[in-house]
């Protein structure tokens, strides 16, 4: 079973993504440079918005958890068969299907 939950948010000129072992979004509107593991602010929505189903599977030691981050025409994505060093990948052109 696949579930999925889909958070927007906005870059901001103090994003690093130095940290070595966390990321983080925030619905927060500001970052300061001391945020090293923050990704974007204002998220849309945070995880207290997130189906119960789907937070329940995230509590399952079994389950295989893929992030997916999207900038500009960069695509990452993370999982724990690719956990610390993510390929960036430019966005494909949509098919025409897809727009």
């Amino acid at each position: 079973m696949t579930l999925e939950e889909v958070v927007q948010a906005q870059g901001h000129e103090n994003v690093t993504g130095e940290h070595a072992s966390t990321l983080e979004v925030t619905s927060d509107d500001f970052l300061t440079p001391a945020g090293d593991c923050i990704l974007a602010i204002e998220a849309d929505r945070v995880p207290a918005d997130f189906d119960d189903e789907f937070v329940a599977a995230c509590q399952d030691t079994d389950a295989t958890i893929t992030a997916t981050i999207e900038a500009g025409d960069h695509t990452v994505t993370c999982d724990r068969d690719r956990p610390s060093r993510p390929v960036l990948r430019e966005r494909p052109e949509p098919r025409p299907a897809d727009q």
